[in-house]
This record gives C-alpha cells, structure tokens and sequence, in this order.
C-alpha cells in the first residue's frame, strides 16, 4: 500500500486531496502545521525509515515556510527515498526554481490539478505503471 503524509493548513482542502488519495487505495495522513509534519515524520522513522512513500507538501503555511520543511525532509538520512511533491498556489517561477534546488520531486500548482489527479501524481513519481 502506497503511504502519503499531506502537509496542508487549509483543512477542507487536505479532506478532499485525502479521500481522492484513499479511494484510490492509498494510506493517508494529513499534519495541519509544520509542528505536526514533525511529530507524523519523526514518529514514522522509528524502524529506521519513513514509512510515507510520498509527502504533499504546501508552501504557504500559517507557521511556517513549507521550504523550511523541504530542507529537513531531503537533510534527513532516514527520508531518502520519499518523494516530495509541492502543492501550492504560489506560481513564482524563482520558488518553483528554487524548491527543486532543494530537492522537490515535483510541484503541482493546486488550481491547476483536480484532488483525482493525485493519485497519478502519485503513481508518477513513484515510477508505477496502471
């Protein structure tokens, strides 16, 4: 079962994007805050690796930068093999730029993607073939 941790502040938002995700198969936690993404991730490293396979990732959020977690995820030994994906409405050429310099796997602009795209998203990144 593919896992995926949605770090999103706008809980309706996170709500859709999970029941898309889990009525494709996937599991699915949602943290609302950069505190929270901390505890799912850190807690999810406890046999020596993450358990997500794929992290959503928004930038704007209410008490913090989604870059700043961005930097932890791809410093951290344990999270080398989960993907990242941002999420986000910002569409500033120099932040998209400079989320994959950080080492983002992907960057959807959420307006332009429907919640039942995810999952291809998803399988995408992951290389699986449907």
């Amino acid at each position: 079962m593919i896992k995926v941790l949605i770090i999103e502040d706008d809980s309706d938002l996170a709500k859709i994007y999970k029941s898309a995700l889990v009525y494709d198969g996937m599991y699915v936690d949602i943290a609302k805050n950069a505190v929270e993404a901390n505890k799912y991730i850190k807690n999810s490293e406890k046999s020596g690796n993450s358990i997500y396979d794929v992290i959503f990732l928004d930038i704007v959020l209410g008490n913090d930068n989604g870059l700043n977690i961005l930097k932890k995820i791809k410093g951290n030994q344990n999270q080398k093999k989960t993907k990242v994906l941002l999420l986000s409405n910002v569409d500033s050429p120099s932040e998209i730029n400079n989320a994959y310099t950080l080492g983002a796997d992907g960057y959807i602009i959420k307006s332009m993607i429907l919640s039942s795209q995810l999952s291809g998203e998803v399988k995408q990144v992951l290389g699986i073939n449907e």
